[in-house]
């Protein structure tokens, strides 16, 4: 009776000779089928594999979170259902708009494993699948000085950043002259700065760059602009509020009962007006606006004067904007920039 971890049928003999000629039988057989046979056409499985590179074939790159998916324009479109992740895996990639690969391209581990249930163990299995595709590669090389650095131009050196169109960067430095030089490499270790606040940022000085120094503007050429792009709801709170509406001005408590809200929530309403009106109106306006809020502050003029000398520069006739009236502007530009309410006691007897 054999035992059955023997590795032997009945009626075969355990005879070395009759093991050694079976074994050089079958590896031959295989050797000579392989040569013998042509190659079969690329399957399934072997559809997503790279072509072969020319030259040597470079190892393939270990996992770590700060790999890149780089994916070819040729592999692009493939479904990322059709390809057998993990189902945790297909529920992030569905809830967060990927569904092709070429959504991925770009990205770091690191960045997707910034999404709710995206994991350790989801990020090393999401390598495992995309290295037979020859999309990951490895992480970004040391620096050297051959390495992109950033370029800011010199007319915007001292932009601050929190009335720039930047998100994350702006909380790491104060002004964008701060950034002048700087490798690109080191941005990219920086927390909450990804791909897409990278590319935000080089936008921008691409811009600044085929722009030119910004042509010459009022101030309150400057701040009526802002206030036509906000929000409609965010413009008629700042409006209510600083007497711009053709009434005087009103308490968060009464704008909250106009519009059914509570008080915080028009507080919280007009801080989010704030941060974007710094944005919309510009570095410029920023700039000039604690020019005179210096000299208001340090008693060497009144506002109205400053505005008289500042406010417009427009050489065009413009339609006056249903706000327009210097209350408003004191009001709403000693909000901006505390230092000027010195030069407009007697207006803030309703900001209460």
């Amino acid at each position: 009776m054999l035992g059955r971890g023997s590795g032997l049928r009945s009626g075969k003999k355990s005879d070395p000779a009759f093991a050694s000629a079976g074994t050089t039988s079958v590896v031959t057989r295989g050797a000579a089928a392989d040569a013998s046979e042509p190659s079969s056409p690329a399957g399934a499985d072997s559809a997503f594999l790279a072509e072969p590179a020319a030259g040597p074939v470079s190892p393939t790159p270990p996992f770590s979170r700060q790999n890149r998916i780089v994916v070819p324009a040729e592999k692009r479109g493939i479904l990322l259902e059709e390809m057998s992740l993990p189902a945790a895996i297909d529920t992030v990639m569905a809830r967060e708009g990927y569904v092709v690969l070429g959504d991925l391209d770009g990205r770091t581990l690191a960045e997707l494993g910034k999404h709710r249930g995206m994991g350790i163990t989801c990020l090393r299995r999401l390598h495992h699948a995309l290295v037979p595709l020859s999309v990951v590669v490895s992480p970004p090389p040391v620096e050297t000085p051959s390495m992109p650095r950033l370029d800011v131009p010199a007319f915007a050196a001292e932009y601050r950043l929190n009335e720039l169109p930047l998100r994350h960067i702006r909380r790491q430095w104060t002004v964008l002259g701060e950034l002048q030089r700087m490798p690109l490499s080191e941005l990219r270790r920086l927390k909450n700065v990804g791909v897409e606040s990278i590319r935000e940022l080089e936008s921008l000085l691409t811009s600044l760059h085929a722009s030119g120094p910004p042509a010459p503007a009022g101030l309150l050429d400057l701040l009526d602009a802002a206030l036509d792009g906000l929000p409609e709801e965010r413009r008629r709170v700042l409006l209510q509020r600083f007497g711009g509406a053709g009434e005087a001005p009103l308490t968060l408590a009464e704008i909250g009962r106009r519009h059914a809200r509570t008080g915080s929530w028009i507080s919280m309403l007009q801080g989010k007006a704030f941060a974007k009106l710094r944005v919309l109106a510009g570095p410029e306006f920023g700039r000039m606006l604690r020019d005179v809020e210096r000299h208001v502050s340090a008693g060497e003029a009144e506002l109205a004067s400053e505005l008289a000398r500042v406010g417009r520069v427009s050489a065009h006739a413009r339609p006056p904007k249903p706000w327009e009236g210097h209350p408003f502007y004191e009001r709403l530009l000693a909000e901006l920039a505390p230092g000027l309410r010195r030069g407009t006691p007697g207006t803030w007897s309703k900001m209460t």
